[in-house]
Order: C-alpha cells, then sequence, then structure tokens
C-alpha cells in the first residue's frame, strides 16, 4: 500500500469514515457479545417470575377458600356447642325432675341454667304442687337386663341358699 498524502476535506472525511465504521461495529459486537453474556438467563428469570407469579396466585385463591372453609366450620361448631347445651341442659332438667319426684310433662317448665338452680325450682315447684317425695319406679340409669336370665339367676342364688 502506498502513501497518499490527504490533501482536501473529502479525502480526510472518507479515510476517518471508515475507520469510525470500523471502530463502530467492533464496540457494537463487544457491546451484543457482554449483553448477551450478561442477560443469557433473561429468559429463564422471567419465565421463573411468572411461575412464581402463577403459584402466588393460586396460593391466595386457596388461602382464602380454607379461610372461608374455616369460618363454615367455626360456625358448625358453635352452633353444635350451643345445640349440646341445650340438649344437655333438657337432660338434667328430666333428671332432676324425675329425683324430684314431679310429673316428667313438668320437667320443661323448670328454670335455671345449673343443675343446682333446677333442683331449686324442682323443690319449688314441688312445694307448691303439693306433691309426695316419691321414688322412681326403678333406676332409670341402669341399663335394661333380659329378665328370663335375671329369674334363672335368681332361681339358681335361692338354690345355693344366697
Amino acid at each position: 500500500m502506498s502513501f497518499e498524502v490527504i490533501d482536501s476535506q473529502e479525502k480526510l472525511d472518507a479515510v476517518i469514515k471508515d475507520r469510525v465504521e470500523r471502530a463502530k461495529k467492533t464496540a457494537r459486537a463487544e457491546a451484543e457479545k457482554e449483553a448477551a453474556e450478561r442477560y443469557a438467563d433473561y429468559d429463564a428469570l422471567r419465565k421463573a417470575a411468572e411461575e412464581a407469579k402463577a403459584n402466588a396466585a393460586q396460593k391466595d385463591a386457596r388461602i382464602k377458600e380454607l379461610e372461608e372453609t374455616d369460618k363454615a366450620n367455626t360456625k358448625a361448631v358453635a352452633d353444635l356447642t350451643a345445640k349440646l347445651g341445650r340438649a344437655e341442659l333438657e337432660h338434667t332438667r328430666y333428671v332432676v325432675a324425675t329425683e324430684a319426684g314431679l310429673p316428667m310433662d313438668l320437667a320443661g317448665r323448670l328454670a335455671g341454667e345449673t343443675e343446682e338452680e333446677l333442683r331449686a325450682d324442682a323443690e319449688k315447684l314441688r312445694a307448691l304442687m303439693g306433691v309426695k317425695r316419691v321414688p322412681p319406679l326403678g333406676d332409670y340409669e341402669k341399663t335394661p337386663t333380659d329378665s328370663k336370665k335375671e329369674a334363672l339367676r335368681s332361681m339358681l342364688n335361692s338354690m345355693r341358699g344366697e
């Protein structure tokens, strides 16, 4: 290559233009290479972030569903607890009425929330009605037994002399 003297602005611009273009291409290639290395896992990260958002939305929906189920279950437990309390109180009324010698029809009229209050009310009601204390016909708490077996057992005991 021979040396050529640059004697005009146009020649200088042409020479510089070539070198500027080569420098731009080189800088652009280096920048693209650096960006490719730096952001190589960008797509994977973006995909992971989208999956995390989807999982979070699903978990939020599941949490909301479980909270609603918990509310329903809590309400059901409260309702059943109240129902059990009423049933126990009703049972206690019948037991107290029976022990006080009151007719079963009057058991529902006993007032009170505890067994002691029910007993006191039963005594007042019995006194007002003039009902004598009559023990129950049998032990109503016992489970019924087979009368035939009981008769045989009684006969055997009498034979033994017991």
